[in-house]
């Protein structure tokens, strides 16, 4: 979750640049091919900065049963703006391991593993 908070942060980050002008002025765009800015491009930085905070929020949850919905539910929102992360962790996310640290609130209070059963005598 850490790593698509920081994914969203850095997007957020360049449509700051873009809106403000910064992207010219540090000269990663040429002046004379700069788009005018618009409207949309506002909305999208807002939603950019909203998800960024969203995620980090998710990353600090504490291993219980309803934080695993919280952060499927974050991956399911961010699938309208950076899908091709959110379909790798959405992937991971669904996966036993994950669901398991989860049911079990950490990896602490997870149950022992069987013990292999005995060795037969010989005959």
């Amino acid at each position: 979750m850490s790593l698509y908070a920081a994914f969203c942060l850095l997007m957020a980050a360049y449509g700051v640049t873009r809106v403000t002008g910064l992207e010219v002025k540090w000269g990663l765009t040429p002046a004379d091919e700069v788009e005018p800015i618009g409207p949309g491009d506002w909305i999208v930085l807002g939603i950019f900065c909203v998800l960024a905070l969203a995620m980090f929020g998710c990353a600090f949850l504490p291993a219980a049963p309803w934080s695993w919905g919280v952060g499927l539910a974050a991956l399911i929102v961010g699938l309208s703006c950076c899908g091709a992360p959110s379909i790798v962790l959405l992937v991971l996310w669904c996966q036993m391991p994950t669901r398991l640290y989860f049911a079990t609130h950490g990896w602490r209070n997870l149950p022992q593993p069987m013990s292999p059963p005995p060795v037969p005598p010989p005959y």
